[in-house]
């Protein structure tokens, strides 16, 4: 009972801070919404990024000075993203104008190409530099190597995924709303299927990474996530409502709907892996009872990243 009191009010706290920031993003519509909304996101990316890449036996300095490159992630490159404009502009941008603008650049324009992979390069090239000054801290080569590319990963996909959910709360409620249903309910649909079905059927574990998960529980949040997707990804169409129009033809929503939920378990999947090669439980206390900003972004930063690679589908 007092593990519950303490998930509830981690549960409030959460929600007392996000949704403000959610509904002041997306409704106060001029600059100062998006700076607000820009801050906020920024502050927590650092922050989840911060929380991840801690137990990678680098000290605080390193660890910090790590983190903050993540700002590189969020201002570069401009031809893609054109983050200023986009923040500091009074227009209301709308999500398929971001879309060709990025489909635009990254398919017909090959500086805009090599533009998008000096960050990711300055970021392998500093962060190695800094690991490495440390390399007696790892007991063997794999192990170094594994933490760099798990600090890599980590540096580049978080900012990458919360600059992602920024934009769709500014230009797409609907979208962002999408972002956290779809994985939710595979989550939840996959618990209540794994404690009703769990080996009763299948008696073989489902992964070894996450040994309380069972494939009844994949299968039942696969079949629901799957059915979930297709209405909130349809819908638009389905009731001819533009503003929840999501993907504009056939072959967008047939990818989403057969992928979506396999991705969202992947990236509970992957992330629980990172956190056992780290041998911790949570990747911070933040939120008692529910760990930290990654324990609860994990899957819906692959679904979030997903939908917007498929939003490049013609």
């Amino acid at each position: 009972m007092q593990n519950l009191k303490k998930r509830l009010k981690s549960v409030a706290f959460m929600l007392l801070v996000t949704i403000p920031i959610v509904l002041v993003t997306y409704f106060l519509n001029n600059q100062y919404g998006k700076i607000i909304g820009a801050v906020s996101y920024l502050i927590l990316s650092l922050y989840a990024v911060y929380e991840t890449i801690q137990h990678n036996k680098q000290n605080l300095i390193t660890n910090f000075t790590i983190t903050s490159l993540t700002l590189v992630i969020w201002f570069l490159p401009q031809s893609i993203y054109q983050t200023d404009e986009f923040i500091f502009s009074t227009k209301r941008y709308v999500i398929s104008e971001i879309i060709e603008i990025s489909r635009t650049a990254l398919l017909y324009n090959q500086d805009v190409l090599f533009s998008l992979l000096i960050p990711i390069l300055i970021i392998s090239v500093f962060v190695f530099l800094l690991m490495i000054s440390d390399f007696r801290k790892y007991e063997t080569k794999n192990k170094f190597l594994l933490n760099y590319l798990i600090t890599i990963f980590s540096t580049i996909f978080i900012p990458f995924f919360f600059k992602l959910l920024y934009i769709f709360n500014v230009t797409f409620i609907y979208g962002f709303l999408t972002f956290l249903l779809i994985p939710m309910s595979v989550d939840t649909t996959g618990y209540f299927g794994g404690m009703l079905l769990g080996r009763k059927i299948i008696k073989r574990n489902f992964c070894k990474i996450s040994p309380k998960k069972t494939w009844e529980g994949a299968i039942v949040s696969y079949i629901f996530g799957a059915l979930l997707s297709l209405f909130l990804l349809y819908s638009g169409q389905m009731f001819n409502v533009s503003k929840i129009l999501f993907f504009t033809n056939w072959k967008q929503i047939l990818i989403a709907v057969l992928l979506l939920p396999i991705i969202s378990i992947i990236g509970d999947l992957f992330f629980s892996w990172i956190k056992r090669k780290y041998e911790i439980k949570d990747f911070s206390n933040l939120m008692p009872g529910h760990g930290g900003v990654m324990d609860r972004f994990d899957s819906i930063s692959f679904v979030s990243v997903s939908i917007f690679m498929i939003l490049f589908i013609k």
